[in-house]
């Protein structure tokens, strides 16, 4: 199992949001956190981390009508060049927020090839990596 290289710890999030300030940087050069793959939100007093899991058994995949959205190294990968963003994935998702259409274009986390800036900038470590994915880790933590 491939999993997410990233562990949520939503507890230690303090939604200074620069997660999303990265995140956009890194794959638009430009600083726009509506197109980031990671979102921050508060709701009732608490910080939820909103972004792709990585599940073991990918219901985006499985609703994909085209194949944009596919399995590659254990892992749902979105193919834009294959996506006409009917909002299938969007709908089978279990994480609300996790994949969006935002101006016609689908955005899931890609982790940025393997290092997932979010992580590297996180200030409180709410995003930190994991040493080795198992079952046992891929619950995030969310309170």
């Amino acid at each position: 199992m491939a999993g997410d290289l990233r562990k949520i710890n939503a507890r230690e999030c303090v939604g200074c949001r620069i997660c999303e300030l990265v995140c956009s940087l890194r794959h638009y050069d430009l600083i726009n956190p509506q197109r980031a793959r990671i979102r921050v939100w508060r709701l009732e007093d608490k910080d939820r981390i909103e972004t792709c899991r990585f599940c073991d058994d990918p219901k985006c995949v499985e609703a994909c009508p085209t194949g944009a959205m596919h399995l590659e190294d254990c892992r749902a990968v979105h193919d834009p060049d294959k996506c006409v963003a009917c909002g299938a994935c969007v709908e089978a998702c279990p994480i609300p927020g996790a994949i969006r259409i935002f101006e016609g274009e689908l955005l899931k986390c890609d982790l940025c090839g393997g290092d997932p800036q979010c992580v590297k900038y996180c200030p409180t470590d709410a995003l930190t990596l994991r040493e080795k994915v198992t079952a046992e880790t891929t619950e995030s933590t969310e309170d």
